[in-house]
């Protein structure tokens, strides 16, 4: 605290890691939650966003920030994805390069990485149909989706071919998902509406 001439005390710069947690924690989420699923493509790489205003570059000047924004980014929020970016939106690092302290010397600085597939929780895959559909592209996403220990929901949106055109592993794949979420992984096929996979199976 400091005082004024005036003698009112007025507070001082506030280190951000200083706040508890649960109030760090209600910054992020009124920064990064959005109410509507998020896109992702290929061509936007990896995101760590703010809603409004865009990519917060900031977010990795400090490690324990940008592991904290990006737990809940990707945990909280509902990522829409083409079957076809599946993989490189599994594999993607969040990288941001973070200065050692003391030193602000920018050849002194290592690089932050924070894998999307430890925290993603809700994911929405999309297969664009036509006569050419390939099966085998989606049916190694799901296969990828297995590695996402946190994954609660899955929706894929796909063709009426889809369990019919699967290769063996990828069957593996979806019923060892079906285990997992139960209710949580719902399959729409092409005009027939969503069910869930234990239903679709059936």
């Amino acid at each position: 605290m400091e005082s004024t001439s005036s003698g009112v005390e007025t507070m001082g710069p506030v280190n951000f890691l200083s706040i508890p947690r649960e109030i760090r924690d209600l910054v992020y989420e009124n920064l990064l939650i959005s109410s509507e699923p998020i896109n992702f493509n290929s061509f936007s790489g990896p995101l760590v966003y703010d809603i409004d205003t865009g990519l917060l570059r900031s977010w990795g000047a400090i490690p324990q920030i940008a592991h904290e924004a990006c737990a809940l980014f990707y945990r909280r929020n509902t990522f829409v994805i083409l079957d076809g970016d599946l993989h490189s939106f599994l594999h993607s690092n969040i990288s941001s390069w973070v200065l050692h302290a003391p030193s602000s010397d920018p050849r002194r600085q290592q690089l932050l990485k924070i894998n999307v597939n430890s925290w993603l929780s809700k994911i929405e895959v999309f297969q664009e149909q036509s006569m050419f559909t390939d099966y085998r592209e989606l049916g190694a996403g799901l296969r990828f989706l297995l590695a996402c220990p946190r994954l609660q929901s899955v929706v894929i949106d796909t063709g009426r071919g889809f369990w019919r055109m699967l290769d063996d592993e990828s069957k593996i794949a979806v019923e060892e998902l079906i285990r997992r979420l139960g209710p949580g992984l719902k399959v729409h096929m092409e005009g027939s509406g969503y069910r869930s996979g234990v239903e679709y199976l059936i």
